[in-house]
Formats: structure tokens, sequence, C-alpha cells
């Protein structure tokens, strides 16, 4: 879900300055050293959010998305006019809850970037509009 610019893995929106295992590691304490484990995330949504929320469907995956693997598009979809994502999926809904992806900050940034984007296209590319 991340740009890959020390964003958080999850929300975008802050700077990732912590060490988020997917996998709870109080829940899954075998998967704590694993490296594919290991996302980068904010502390408000490893700390404040996510936590140990783990849910998992039947077959035992897991209901959040995980960034690593899943493609967010096949879960979420994005309203850049209003900056809220809408649920495709169980996956999604469940991401967009655990990681409070339509808290009001991250609104507020997307629709911002929404609004720039569409400013500085006819500015630097007219012939794309």
């Amino acid at each position: 879900m991340s740009t890959g610019l020390k964003r958080c893995m999850y929300c975008e929106d802050s700077e990732g300055t912590d060490i988020e295992h997917f996998w709870p590691k109080s829940t899954y304490p075998l998967m704590a050293f694993d490296w594919l484990n290991y996302l980068l995330a904010c502390t408000r949504c490893n700390s404040n959010y996510k936590r140990a929320r783990f849910p998992l469907d039947g077959q035992g995956m897991p209901l959040p998305i995980d960034p690593t693997t899943d493609d967010p598009a096949d879960h979420l979809q994005l309203t850049p006019t209003t900056g809220i994502y809408v649920e495709l999926d169980v996956k999604g809904e469940n991401t967009i809850d655990i990681c409070g992806l339509n808290r009001d900050v991250c609104v507020a940034g997307r629709t911002n970037a929404w609004t720039a984007i569409e400013v500085l296209i006819p500015a630097y590319g007219p012939e794309l509009l």
C-alpha cells in the first residue's frame, strides 16, 4: 500500500518509524524473527490501531491486507474526491477498520493530494486532459 518513501505501510500518512510484525508476535511468537513478517509502520498504526488485532478467515489466512503480498487495489477502492477508502471485500473492510485508514488526518491528506493533482495536471501536462 505504501509508496516506499519511508512511509507507513498501512496509512501512508506518517513516516514509518516502527518495525511492525504483520503476524503479531504476542500471538504468533514463532513469527517474531521471520524477516518476511517485518513491516515499516508509523507509531499510530502500530501502537494505536492494529496492535495485536489480527482476525483470520475460515482457512486461517489473515483478514487484514498484507501489503507485501496482496494488491490493495483488489480489496480497497479510493474515492479521490472524498479521500475515503471503500472496501471491496472482507479483507478491505478489516483493513480499513484495523488500521483506521479512514481516520480524519488520512482522509484530509488524500483529499489535499487529489486537489493538488487536479490543479497541477493542467499546468504541467495540458495534453493529458
